[in-house]
Parts: C-alpha cells; sequence; structure tokens
C-alpha cells in the first residue's frame, strides 16, 4: 500500500487505452500478436506479445475468429 508504481505498471496504465482503442478501431479483429506488431510500429515501441497477451486477458477483449471457404470438391 505504500509503495510507489512502477515504471512497468505506469508504462501498462498507458498501454491499455492504446490496446481498447485499436481493438475498437478494427472492430475486434486484432488478436494479441497483430496487436503488438500494431502497437510497436504506430507508437514505436518495443513490446513483447506476451506483455500485449497479458494486459488484453484484464479487461478481456476476444477476437474473432474467421474460417476459411473450403473448396467444393466434385
Amino acid at each position: 500500500m505504500n509503495r510507489k508504481e512502477s515504471k512497468n505498471e505506469n508504462f501498462n496504465k498507458k498501454l491499455i487505452p492504446l490496446i481498447q482503442e485499436a481493438y475498437e478501431e478494427r472492430d475486434g479483429i486484432l488478436g494479441y500478436r497483430q496487436m503488438t506488431i500494431k502497437l510497436n510500429r504506430e507508437n514505436n515501441f518495443r513490446v513483447n506479445h506476451k506483455r500485449i497477451y497479458r494486459l488484453m486477458t484484464i479487461f478481456r477483449p476476444k477476437s474473432r475468429y474467421v474460417e476459411k471457404k473450403k473448396k467444393k470438391i466434385y
């Protein structure tokens, strides 16, 4: 209770709104891998995919899974 927040905790608090914004911008398509790529490119971060995965599990966004159409064989 008496300790100060660490640098990582402060950075995580800055990342969560960015993740939510990117998630809503792409209509929930991005998973943690693509989210990591997007955040690293747009904001010049060097964030590991495990951190993004952990933060995404906190507020529970789910990426959509789109199945490919199978070719019909006659």
